[in-house]
This record gives structure tokens, sequence and C-alpha cells, in this order.
């Protein structure tokens, strides 16, 4: 089981980036009105359901009946993070802030594909904490294959626009 030093770490990091998304909000909700995903979804006040559902999941992971909740829930939002952000990798639309709150990040992080990747690398840390304490639920399974089919989407989307790009100079005989 992981100590409890852990366990505040992990509230932790939901709670500050949710802090920090809150103290720059009219900022964030523009941001978050520049992803495709955002615009295609059209639901009203989206910037205010992804900071309500990272303190939410800060909570989470305060309590022991509902941590593995929060594994859940973290692993779904940075998937979802992932996916935006690709989407408007893809389309052409990076030149915005990332509307990310990672420590390691500066706040004027625009978006790339080092964005992408570290959302993907937090997908398998995510899943393999949550893969150690809970090795005879049937999340072992459904945690895995669904970080795995993130990754898949990625590398066909990825793969898919290689293929575009490389298309534009073929020359007909």
């Amino acid at each position: 089981m992981l100590s409890l030093l852990a366990w505040i770490a992990l509230s932790l990091f939901w709670f500050t980036s949710a802090l920090k998304k809150l103290f720059s909000f009219q900022l964030f909700k523009e941001v978050v009105g520049k992803y495709t995903v955002s615009r295609a979804i059209g639901m009203p006040y989206q910037a205010h359901i992804v900071i309500l559902l990272e303190l939410c999941i800060s909570l989470l992971f305060v309590f022991a009946e509902t941590q593995k909740l929060g594994f859940i829930l973290s692993i779904a939002l940075f998937a979802f993070y992932a996916v935006a952000i690709s989407v408007n990798i893809l389309k052409g639309e990076v030149n915005f802030d990332c509307g990310c709150s990672f420590p390691i990040q500066s706040s004027n992080s625009k978006l790339s594909w080092k964005n992408v990747w570290l959302d993907l690398a937090m997908i398998s840390i995510f899943s393999g904490i949550y893969w150690a304490i809970s090795p005879t639920n049937i999340g072992v399974v459904i945690v895995p294959v669904y970080a795995f089919s993130v990754f898949a989407v990625l590398i066909y989307f990825s793969i898919t626009k290689l293929k575009n790009n490389l298309s534009i100079y073929k020359t007909e005989d």
C-alpha cells in the first residue's frame, strides 16, 4: 500500500493543478474554448467542470475508500487531455497556451507532442500504481487496455497525418 506521503502527493498534484487554473480562470476559460474538442462538444461551463473534476480527484485521494476511483478518473482525464491536444496538433491549431498545469511546464507552453507524451506518461504512471494497489481487481485488465487504446489511437492519427503530409510531395507521371 502507498504511504501516507504518497497519497498526499497525489492529492496535492490535482489540487495545485486546479488552483493554478482557478487563479488564472479567465485565461484558462479562453484556452479551453480554443480546443477543437471543446468546440465540438459545445458544452457550457467546460472550464468550470475541468477545475471541479480536478478538485474532486484531489479529494478522492484523501480517503482510502475512494482512492481507486481517483486513479480511474485521473487516467480518464489525462487521456482526454492527450486526445484534445492531439486533435489540435493534427489540425495545425497549436498557437495558444496549452492550459496545462504540470509543475515542470512553463505557463506559456504551446501545444506540442511533448504535452501529449507527458499525458501518456502520466497515464502509464497512474495505471501502474493502480495496477499495483488493485492486483485482484478487474481494473488490472481495464486500465492497461484503456491506456493502450489511447496510445494506439494517437499513433494511428500520427501515421495518418504523416502520410497526408508526405502525399503532397508526390508527383504525377
